[in-house]
């Protein structure tokens, strides 16, 4: 395997900053919460989330994600045992800036949690970058797959309340691929991950979507680096991070543009459907009675004619007929006199 050659620390930044985004992200449907108390979110397919991000070094890399939920049942199996996830998809793009140094770049992340704790179990991230350097263009992609046995339980603390804390651990096996200008790296690390998980305070918390009631949970990584995450059960999920470093800089941020919960917005749907179906129905019926009444006033039957009787072949049939009659035995011969 041909080592990669650094040529400068810029390099070595973006791809510090990919893992921070990465981090960031595995956090989108991790701890929740609710001014006093909230309990787990229940989640449908089409759930949707879209996001600003920011990472702050010395370059900045801006840009949007889209997290929606794919699947509710997909069937993770690791190490024995098998688990029933959902399936997010998450794709993202933006731009990278800073002094002598531009580019764009492209994130498609698929990320499975049990259903339904969310805790992790599976995480692929691909990342694709094209980036101008003092007047040099480079081409990047970045590659990782992760999984947690036992899936890590990151959403444990449900129901969440102010003061309330907790830890999640296991076995994480991380497998990262990277190719800068066409030189290619590969390894794979197996470490414990643990993370310690703090409900901070509640708070009012406006973004680009609007003001929600939060609960701000802190995780606390074993290296001493944190994030913050600002919780919604109105959103059923997190609607706003900030990642710091050990020092408590600031490095990263993502805040919610726009939702859409399928559990708000069809049954309001299906409901005002059913009542046009059953207005077109009710007022359908009543305007062809009326039509039908309408029609039935107009038409007046014409009364039967009279039938003209001719009473001389009328006294001619009747003795013609009893004289048959009276060749029958007793008692159809009494008939006619």
């Amino acid at each position: 395997m041909q080592s990669i050659t650094y040529q400068n620390k810029e390099v070595v930044f973006l791809f510090a900053s990919m893992l921070i985004l990465c981090s960031l992200f595995h956090s989108l449907n991790a701890v929740s919460g609710e001014i006093k108390t909230a309990d787990l979110p229940k989640n449908l397919i089409g759930d949707k989330w879209k996001f600003s991000v920011d990472y702050i070094g010395p370059y900045e890399m801006l840009g949007t994600m889209t997290v929606e939920i794919t699947n509710d049942s997909y069937l993770i199996s690791q190490v024995g045992s098998n688990y029933e996830c959902y399936e997010d998809t998450i794709n993202g793009a933006g731009q990278v800036y800073g002094e002598n140094y531009s580019g764009t770049w492209t994130w498609f992340q698929m990320e499975y949690d049990v259903n339904p704790d969310f805790s992790w179990a599976k995480i692929a991230t691909t990342v694709n970058s094209t980036f101008t350097y003092a007047g040099n263009t480079h081409t990047s992609f970045y590659q990782e797959e992760v999984t947690y046995n036992p899936p890590l339980e990151v959403d444990k603390g449900f129901p969440l309340s102010a003061g309330k804390g907790w830890s999640a651990a296991a076995t994480e096996t991380k497998t990262t691929m990277f190719t800068i200008d066409g030189k290619t790296e590969q390894y794979t690390n197996v470490t414990t991950q643990t993370s310690e998980f703090f409900v901070v305070r509640t708070d009012m918390t406006t973004v680009s979507a609007g003001k929600f009631e939060t609960f701000v949970v802190r995780r606390t990584y074993p290296d001493g680096t944190y994030e913050e995450s600002y919780y919604s059960p109105k959103a059923h999920g997190d609607v706003k991070w900030i990642t710091y470093d050990i020092t408590g800089k600031m490095t990263s941020t993502a805040e919610l543009l726009e939702y859409t919960l399928v559990s708000e917005g069809f049954p309001i749907i299906y409901i005002l459907t059913g009542i046009i179906v059953a207005a077109v129905v009710i007022v359908g019926g009543l305007v062809y009675f009326l039509f039908r009444r309408s029609k039935k006033s107009q038409f007046v039957p014409k009364p039967p004619e009279r039938v003209q009787v001719n009473t001389e072949k009328r006294a001619r049939r009747i003795p013609r007929i009893c004289n048959v009659i009276k060749l029958l035995p007793e008692p159809f011969s009494v008939i006619c006199p």
